[in-house]
Formats: structure tokens, C-alpha cells, sequence
């Protein structure tokens, strides 16, 4: 069912009509996102990947469907999704683009799909009910009362951090783990871990999950600090890593470092066209983690930057070159 709607979906941009297209199915779409959330009901905000997977990171997609579409046509057409790689979305699916709806269901009805293979993590521009910012323009535009509230009810149940190995996968930060309460909640699995729950005890760290900046010197700190945002340099980020027993972060929300920081221990992804000339990497920039470094995929192209550690190989990809 919700290959055939993410096929309509597809086409229905094709041809012009998404959003006709999305009014008219909005009760089936509706009833796909949730369940979605119940895919996520059971799990924690912390969710532990199988460390024998190959992974593929997406950047913030900020409303930019063609950039999902080329995405999508690289992983269906070689059908990479489902056997030993697992796609991970770092989160703001919204504002920014045009489509910003188009590309929310997308990425909901991709999971709906692959379930397990694919995984959602909410970003700052998800969490617009708790953390406002100005130019919001999905969450102040119309959007049906029944899609928005069943967006807004799997956003809840959306993780946090999905790690595998010595990887973490974040949207902006990691705040260090200070407590054993703070981490067994993070691990805890029961319905009322929903993010309601976090703001409400954890409100720091859930900020900077969704709005930490990483900065290389005083004055992009200053900078990010006179923003609002949180801000670290490379000492916290060092300490913060260490609490949770990892050497590599991978993470979007930040265009003005995108690519590799840190001596490579830090990956920042935009894939969205807006952030396309961005950063210290430009293009619209993928994270391909292979276990298997002797491995191909159909899909890679171009490198646009590869290192390795004793575990795995990482390479930065372009989707222009899928």
C-alpha cells in the first residue's frame, strides 16, 4: 500500500499535482503516519543499530523533494534498501523548500516501507512546538488539522541519537552524559518516552540534540552563541564523546561546516540544493559507512572525500552523482 502511495506521491510531483494529490489521500496518508509512530512506540531515544550494517547518512532535506527523489531513484532502482544497508535520516525534512510537506511523507512513507532499514531523527525544524524560530514556514503555513496533528504526534516518538558502534548520529549535538538518570532514559522503552517527557526533564540536552553548533574558534562561537544556539568548541566535543564511547559523529543542522571537522571525528551533512555551496564541503553532500571497505554500491559515483578508521570506511558522497 504505501509503496504504491509513494509511487503515486512521485508522480503526482511529476505531473504537478502533489498537493492536489496529498488532499485527496490525506486519510490513508494520515493513517501511514501513524503507523510509523507505532514503529517507534516500543523504542528508545536511543536506538543501537546492529554494528555489522552498512549505513547511509541523509542530510537536512529542508523541503527539497528532487533532492529525495534522486535518493530515492538510487536506492530503489539497485535495490540497496533492505539487504545490509540501513538509511538514516538526520532530521529537518521541513521549512526552507517548497516542499516541505512532500518531503516529510516521502521520508514517512520510505520508512513505512523498509521499517527497520530506514530510520527518521527529529531535528530542530520538527520540533517547532517547543522551540520556536522565526521563518517557520511549514508549521505557519495551512496544512490540514489531521496530517498536522498526526505529524505532530509521531514527532513525539521520533529518536533523538541512533548510534552503531563507534558511530553516533545526531541532527545538531551531543550533550554529555552527566547522569546515569539522563542515559537510562534515553534507553528506556515504554509509551511515555515521548519527547513531552524530555522537554520536560531534560530540556538542555534535548536543545542540544536539535540546535548544538560545533565551532572551530571564538568568533563562529560567539557567533552561534549571539544566535541563540548552543555552541562548542572541540574540548566539549572531545569530553562529550567520551561518555558515550565513540569516536565519530555524524550529524546535519550546521551548513557553515558542512563536511568533515575535528581530524574527521566530526561529519556534517546537508543535502538539501539550498546548502548546496556551503561549508568546507560543497554539493549536497551523503554519508556512505561501509563495514565491508572492499564493498561497492551501485549508487557511488563520485567520492567527494573518503577516510577510514579500524572499523569502517566513510565516504562522502554528492547525490548530483547518483
Amino acid at each position: 500500500m504505501s509503496l504504491s502511495l509513494l509511487s503515486q506521491l512521485i508522480k503526482s510531483f511529476n505531473d504537478g499535482i502533489s498537493f492536489e494529490f496529498i488532499d485527496a489521500n490525506k486519510e490513508e496518508l494520515c493513517s501511514i503516519i501513524g503507523s510509523v509512530k507505532a514503529m517507534y512506540l516500543p523504542c528508545p531515544k536511543w536506538i543501537k543499530l546492529p554494528v555489522d550494517k552498512d549505513l547511509l547518512c541523509i542530510g537536512d532535506l529542508h523541503g527539497d523533494f528532487n533532492s529525495l527523489l534522486k535518493i530515492f531513484s538510487a536506492l530503489f532502482k539497485n535495490q540497496e534498501v533492505n539487504k545490509n544497508l540501513i538509511v538514516i535520516f538526520l532530521g529537518d525534512y521541513v521549512d526552507r523548500g517548497e516542499y516541505s510537506l512532500q518531503t516529510f511523507l516521502g521520508v514517512v512513507l520510505f520508512k513505512h516501507i523498509y521499517g527497520p532499514s530506514v530510520h527518521m531523527l527529529a531535528g530542530n525544524h520538527e520540533i517547532y512546538k517547543y522551540f520556536q524560530y522565526y521563518n517557520a514556514d511549514f508549521w505557519e503555513e495551512y496544512i490540514d488539522e489531521n496530517i498536522r496533528k498526526n505529524i505532530l504526534e509521531l514527532i513525539e516518538y521520533l529518536p533523538m541519537l541512533i548510534s552503531s558502534a563507534n558511530i553516533m548520529m545526531v541532527h545538531g549535538g551531543l550533550p554529555i552524559i552527566d547522569s546515569m538518570d539522563f542515559l537510562n532514559n534515553l534507553l528506556r522503552t515504554d509509551k511515555t518516552n515521548n519527547l513531552l517527557y524530555f522537554i520536560e526533564n531534560y530540556e538542555e540536552q534535548i536543545r542540544i540534540f536539535t540546535w548544538g553548533d560545533y565551532c572551530e574558534n571564538l568568533s563562529d562561537y560567539n557567533r552561534s552563541i549571539f544566535q541563540g544556539r548552543p555552541a562548542f568548541m572541540k574540548n566539549y566535543f572531545v569530553d562529550a564523546m567520551k561518555t558515550y564511547d565513540s569516536s565519530i559523529l555524524v550529524r546535519g543542522h550546521q551548513p557553515g561546516v558542512k563536511g568533515a571537522l575535528f581530524d574527521n571525528s566530526l561529519i556534517t551533512l546537508l543535502t538539501s540544493s539550498i546548502y548546496s555551496s556551503f561549508g568546507n564541503i560543497p554539493g549536497k553532500l551523503t554519508l556512505l559507512i561501509k563495514r565491508d571497505k572492499e564493498k561497492r554500491y551501485n549508487f557511488e559515483r563520485k567520492i567527494i572525500y573518503k577516510f577510514e578508521d579500524h572499523e569502517s570506511q566513510y565516504e562522502i558522497l554528492d547525490i548530483d552523482y547518483f
